[in-house]
């Protein structure tokens, strides 16, 4: 349903057509019997609509559980209309909140200017590359999502379907182009269920298994940008106040100011997008905090990973 709060007054409207969604369904259903996997379909889907939508940024989040119980926001697939928008823009914190906003008011369709959404600073960075608008979708299911297919940390089990689409815009699009989007995106989930890329509850314990089996197996292949640093020692610094201390020795200002950004969640690629310094940059104080002993590397599941085979290459 569209938020009531953000009437679709707009003086450039989109607009979808019957017939657009009848050939992107008879597409999608000709495709789908060679997908193995659902994050194939939604990378499918987010090309999809990007392109033949006119949608700047198409991102498709879910939420995804492990063996104890505790949940992670993954980003599943994401489609942009072309090269000019840096990811790491469009894939940050700042949108992960976006994400959990959605999930945790339940919300449908709604239309927002990344004005209201997002800091100032956010905001005129994002205007700067023609991205206006953020129209998001949600949908719930309970049939069971599988663990992302190129997820390489152990524990993801199959978790009830909770799945966030975000769209960024140039325009305003019209309600009937959010409400095609929308049913584009039902039909989408149906026809995975019954070609078997969502599970019955029934297949839980299997495709638990055979994640874990796939993640014991691929584990190595880890990047350090994918990869979640931590404090050797338990900073406690909120009730300290011992950051200061902590940080003597290191020997520059951006090595200081990535110490003080790790905080045991972000991988290095988000610490990046956080500090607003670049990947490479957040590497080489990554790697000099390494060496210093002042963290470790863990997996985005949590497992411990053999730092010193990141203090060169990869």
């Amino acid at each position: 349903m569209v938020n009531n709060e953000d009437p679709f007054v707009y003086p450039i409207p989109s607009t979808i057509s019957s017939q657009q969604v009848a050939t992107i369904m008879v597409e999608l259903s000709q495709y789908v019997v060679s997908m193995h996997h659902v994050d194939e379909m939604f990378f499918w889907l987010a090309r999809i609509i990007s392109q033949h939508l006119d949608v700047a940024v198409v991102e498709f989040w879910t939420r995804q559980a492990n063996s104890i119980g505790d949940f992670s926001l993954d980003l599943r697939a994401v489609a942009c209309q072309g090269s000019e928008v840096p990811e790491r823009l469009v894939v940050n914190d700042a949108v992960r909140m976006v994400i959990e906003d959605i999930e945790n008011e339940r919300r449908g369709f709604w239309l927002k200017s990344v004005v209201d959404l997002f800091s100032p600073y956010q905001a005129t960075l994002l205007s700067r590359y023609g991205l206006g608008y953020c129209s998001s979708y949600l949908l719930k299911s309970a049939a069971l999502l599988p663990p992302q297919k190129n997820d390489f940390s152990a524990g993801k089990i199959a978790t009830p379907l909770m799945l966030g689409v975000l769209l960024f815009l140039e325009h305003p699009p019209s309600q009937r182009m959010l409400l095609g989007i929308g049913h584009i995106l039902e039909r989408a989930l149906a026809i995975a269920k019954k070609q078997g890329l969502l599970f019955a509850v029934a297949n839980a314990e299997l495709v638990a298994t055979s994640s874990n089996n796939v993640s014991r197996q691929q584990q190595r292949h880890l990047g350090l940008s994918d990869l979640v640093p931590r404090h050797v020692q338990d900073r406690n610094d909120a009730r300290t106040g011992n950051l200061g201390e902590e940080s003597v020795g290191l020997p520059n200002r951006q090595t200081r100011q990535v110490y003080a950004a790790i905080d045991g969640q972000r991988s290095v690629a988000e610490l990046a997008s956080f500090t607003h310094l670049s990947v490479e940059e957040i590497r080489a104080s990554i790697r000099i905090l390494l060496m210093r002993h002042r963290v470790r590397l863990y997996e985005p599941g949590g497992l411990p990973v053999d730092s010193a085979r990141y203090l060169y290459g990869h």
